[in-house]
Formats: C-alpha cells, structure tokens, sequence
C-alpha cells in the first residue's frame, strides 16, 4: 500500500511502500481519482527514486505507466484538465 501524488498523462509519483518490500521495477497499480468510485488497473514502470527533503525524508518513486486501458487514460486527462482549470 503507498501513497500516490503528481500524477499526469505518463504516470506518477508513489511514496514509499509499506508492504510489500519495494525493489522491483514494474509495479502492478490500483487507484481511485478523487471525486471516482472507479477503480483505475495499471501497469509501470520504476523510472526515479529521490527522498524528498522535509523532516520526514519520504522516499518517492516516479512511476511511468506502461499498460493503461484507454478509459482509463482518458479518466486520468479529464482530471488533469479539471485541476488544471481551478489552477490546482
């Protein structure tokens, strides 16, 4: 289980996972946008790691989508475009 943030078109950023242990590279994926009672099934790939600096030191991982279905795609750029036009 992990947080999620920052998400875009291509994919987006995780926090540290808290199980199970996080050393591989592709992660199967499974969200909700806020506002959806749909859950969004995905496939990525691990293409950064930093830790982020605050007190915490939270671990992030930057994650690119590699198998994303089209209604889902489409799901994600409509709330991109949402947040973008209240200028979130």
């Amino acid at each position: 289980m992990t947080r999620a943030s920052d998400i875009s078109q291509e994919g987006l950023s995780l926090a540290q996972l808290i199980e199970p242990s996080h050393h591989a590279k592709r992660v199967g994926l499974q969200f909700q946008l806020p506002g959806s009672e749909e859950v969004i099934y995905a496939e990525g790939e691990v293409v950064r790691e930093w830790a982020e600096l605050d007190l915490a030191q939270r671990e992030r991982s930057g994650v690119r989508f590699t198998l994303l279905t089209e209604r889902h795609r489409k799901m994600i750029d409509a709330y991109i475009s949402t947040r973008e036009d209240r200028g979130n």
